[in-house]
């Protein structure tokens, strides 16, 4: 997960949005998750779905942004209660969407972006906003419900506006519940490949899984690997074990070494299985914040 920094960039940039809306205003809002599934509007096929719960743990997610800015995020951080990011790729140049759920005051949050420099307003379903600088859009189109997006946000507004939802397994989103920290993707692009240290053949990955769980003052990983038929699991199983061991000596990480050591990877007919993966907190945000903590700690 070499390039995992880009993905924190675009967190950054959402929770900096919304605490435009915060100085001006503490007027709460009652989020409302129930049937909602706002992540459905982002799992695109070939995008990848990252889901935070803040509401199961906001540690990681606050040490994974303390290893980019040095300002204290923690009140944007306890106002939010779920984040969903979707991105086509790791690059500098993906496509992102990103939904956070919390509390979001639409009138105050519009209100004060009105006042605020480099924001264009638009209207179209829902009035949303550009920044021609940053190359971002945002929308508070109801309350409780941030829209951010470098490509098409009208989109993602029309979908809030329909209640149309993308497809995701039923034990996924129930592991929206359970989880900290989860990811999904059907038919990931190609650049998936590239993040797990392995070439791109032609043993497609089908759909892609993995939750974290917080336990105790740790957390577990386990994830899931599909694949068409059972020959491309297990080509696919030894060069990611390849591919980690490769990681390891490139950087020498605690996580990635927790990983090859005590992390199991097993092939089970169509299936990679990974699980028995412990890290403490600092070896998580290590392994979420790709090459920056490890620049940071030498």
């Amino acid at each position: 997960m070499k390039n995992l920094p880009i993905v924190r960039l675009k967190i950054f940039f959402v929770l900096i949005f919304l605490y435009i809306g915060f100085i001006y205003t503490a007027c709460s809002t009652k989020p409302d998750f129930e049937d909602k599934n706002y992540p459905g509007i982002l799992a695109s096929d070939g995008k990848v779905l990252f889901y935070f719960n803040l509401e199961k743990d906001s540690l990681l997610l606050n040490q994974f942004l303390s290893s980019y800015s040095n300002d204290d995020l923690s009140e944007i951080i306890d106002r939010t209660d779920r984040l969903s990011i979707s991105i086509d790729g790791f690059g500098i140049n993906s496509d992102f969407d990103i939904i956070a759920e919390g509390n979001f005051p639409r009138f105050f949050t519009n209100f004060a972006i009105d006042r605020e420099e480099n924001w264009i307003k638009h209207k179209s379903n829902y009035t949303f906003w550009e920044n021609e600088i940053d190359g971002l859009y945002a929308s508070v189109p109801i309350n409780s419900v941030a829209v951010i997006s470098n490509s098409d946000i009208t989109s993602n507004l029309k979908y809030i506006e329909s209640g149309k939802r993308n497809y995701i397994p039923d034990i996924i989103k129930l592991e929206f519940e359970q989880s900290v920290l989860t990811v999904y993707s059907h038919l990931p692009g190609i650049e998936i490949y590239e993040s797990l240290n392995i070439p791109f053949e032609k043993m497609l990955i089908q759909d892609l899984f993995f939750i974290v769980r917080k336990d105790s003052d740790d957390y577990s990983i386990s994830g899931v690997l599909d694949f068409l038929n059972e020959k491309d699991a297990k080509v696919f199983s030894t060069a990611l074990k390849l591919g980690l061991l490769i990681k390891l000596r490139e950087t020498g990480k605690s996580s990635i070494l927790k990983i090859v050591h005590d992390g199991r990877i097993d092939t089970v007919t169509n299936r990679i299985i990974l699980e028995g993966i412990i890290l403490n907190s600092d070896e998580m945000t290590e392994l979420l914040s790709g090459d920056r903590v490890g620049k940071q700690g030498r």
